[in-house]
């Protein structure tokens, strides 16, 4: 555990301005998962290796073959996202009627499929939290992606580097005006993978538990992504 953590954090030091830094940091929990740089754009210098792997795994992972698919798959996620589908399961098993837990256990739980308990439960402390927007509780899962889809198109070289930028500039200040921390940001990414993935924090043998205990470690290194202001004013630098 030791040396994973020495060689995922010991990076150079950062030659990119605060403005680029900070959209990098939106994804740096899912850099340091697949072991790259968070000081790069898309975690990864751009070379022709990396640009055919990028592809390959925009492919795999995204079913994402050319531009304009990339470009729809952007859209789609500042528009709809799993953030839609999560508010709909909410509706769906009519939690905001359901004002204490208890009550929600004894009532509704019993209909959940076999094996889900754990997940709806989640979903319910999810809505239940106090956000400032409450019909968007996992936008940041599907905006921080968003933002990541962009510097990955350039590293695939679908798109061109100010490209890239520029709209992953618009989708972070979308971002940035729903919370008011990291913090804020990184809970309801997480809330958002936990529903994605069905895997619960609690549990840590999970990929969701090593995401926390990564950007835990992130915000503790030198020149970390997350020492930035929050609200630190974004705007086009290159």
């Amino acid at each position: 555990m030791f040396n994973f953590f020495k060689n995922l954090f010991s990076k150079k030091q950062r030659e990119i301005d605060d403005s680029i830094y900070w959209q990098n940091a939106i994804y740096a929990v899912l850099t340091s998962i697949n072991y790259e740089n968070h000081n790069l754009v898309g975690g990864l210098e751009k070379n022709n290796s990396n640009s055919k792997d990028m592809r390959a795994r925009l492919l795999k992972w995204w079913s994402v073959n050319n531009r304009k698919e990339l470009l729809d798959m952007i859209e789609s996620l500042k528009e709809d996202g799993h953030n839609k589908q999560f508010v709909q399961t909410v509706l769906d098993f009519e939690i905001p009627k359901y004002i204490y837990k208890e009550q929600f256990i004894k009532e509704a739980l019993p209909y959940t499929k076999e094996g889900y308990e754990d997940l709806v439960l989640t979903i319910y402390d999810i809505w239940q939290k106090d956000r400032k927007c409450k019909s968007e509780p996992i936008i940041a899962w599907d905006l921080s992606r968003a933002i990541y889809l962009c510097h990955a198109g350039y590293i695939a070289d679908y798109f061109e580097y100010t490209e890239a930028l520029d709209m992953a500039l618009e989708i972070a200040l979308v971002l940035q005006s729903k919370f008011d921390s990291w913090d804020q940001m990184f809970e309801s990414y997480l809330d958002g993978y936990q529903y994605w993935s069905n895997e619960l924090a609690t549990d840590t043998s999970t990929d969701a538990y090593r995401r926390i205990k990564i950007y835990e470690r992130l915000k503790t290194i030198e020149d970390s992504p997350y020492s930035l202001d929050w609200n630190l004013e974004l705007k086009k630098v290159w």
